[in-house]
């Protein structure tokens, strides 16, 4: 079996088949090529941003030094059965939702083993029909996986599969996936991270590099002009969501390391 790379997110379609593009164009979103960033790019673009993870909170760093942004891909699993109702023994059974349980555990295991490199997310599941009383006749789910890696996304995706196609054979279901879309990884540039060590340093800072395990502006602004992050730590790692907190020391560290950063940079 092949495993391709799939989808570029730049030519993703929504539910309704719309891509991107042409919903910045239906809602007048598009703007001015001429205004456009890379018609004119920057000379340097540096990011500030909490880490969006417990790294540099549980081990006391106070800078976070992104080298880039990993990779991202995600598939979708479907699993088909048999619906059948609850009064059916288990012996004969097709149900779909074994095949996802199933799976979910085994990656846990996967993942744990290589935890320094990878992460994957079942986050989106549809179960079919979805009632209390009825044995699932079908499952889609989503897998979103993530490293720095290329070649342990194409392991962790190989290994879901293998693993996907033997429960289907044990227990008499049909199994497939698509690849939904992917993102390439994006390394930053090194004199801009250099930079930033260097200010950390100077401040004297405790700074470390890592990297970005969420997409950023970074990512888009390092195809046009050189490119760097900053992270500061977030409280118990907490993002985008209600108990979301930076300590306010942590926000001034970052604001002085972006200013000494681009006040070198300047000066290249």
């Amino acid at each position: 079996m092949a495993y391709t790379r799939g989808i570029s997110c730049t030519r993703r379609r929504d539910r309704d088949g719309v891509t991107f593009e042409e919903a910045l164009k239906n809602t007048g979103f598009l703007g001015d090529p001429e205004n456009n960033l890379s018609t004119n790019p920057p000379k340097f673009y540096v990011e500030l941003h909490v880490e969006q993870g417990p790294e540099l909170y549980r081990e006391g760093y106070h800078i976070g030094i992104p080298q880039g942004i990993v990779g991202l891909k995600v598939v979708e699993l479907t699993f088909k059965g048999s619906q059948d109702h609850a009064s059916s023994p288990q012996s004969i059974r097709r149900d779909a939702l074994t095949g996802l349980t199933h799976i979910k555990s085994k990656l846990e295991e996967y993942v744990a083993e290589r935890e320094d490199k990878l992460r994957t997310t079942i986050g989106r599941v549809n179960v079919s029909p979805n009632v209390f009383n009825i044995v699932p006749g079908e499952v889609k789910f989503t897998v979103d996986i993530r490293s720095y890696d290329p070649k342990t996304i194409d392991e962790a995706l190989k290994y879901i599969v293998d693993e996907g196609e033997s429960i289907a054979r044990k227990r008499n279901l049909e199994f497939n996936y698509e690849n939904l879309w992917y993102i390439d990884r994006v390394l930053f540039d090194k004199e801009v991270v250099e930079t930033i060590e260097e200010s950390c340093t100077e401040l004297g800072f405790k700074c470390k590099k890592t990297w970005s395990w969420a997409g950023h502006d970074a990512q888009n602004m390092a195809k046009i002009t050189r490119t760097g992050m900053i992270f500061i730590p977030s409280v118990n790692g907490k993002s985008h969501s209600k108990e979301e907190y930076s300590r306010d020391e942590d926000l001034a560290r970052g604001l002085l390391v972006l200013l000494n950063t681009i006040l070198a940079l300047d000066k290249i």
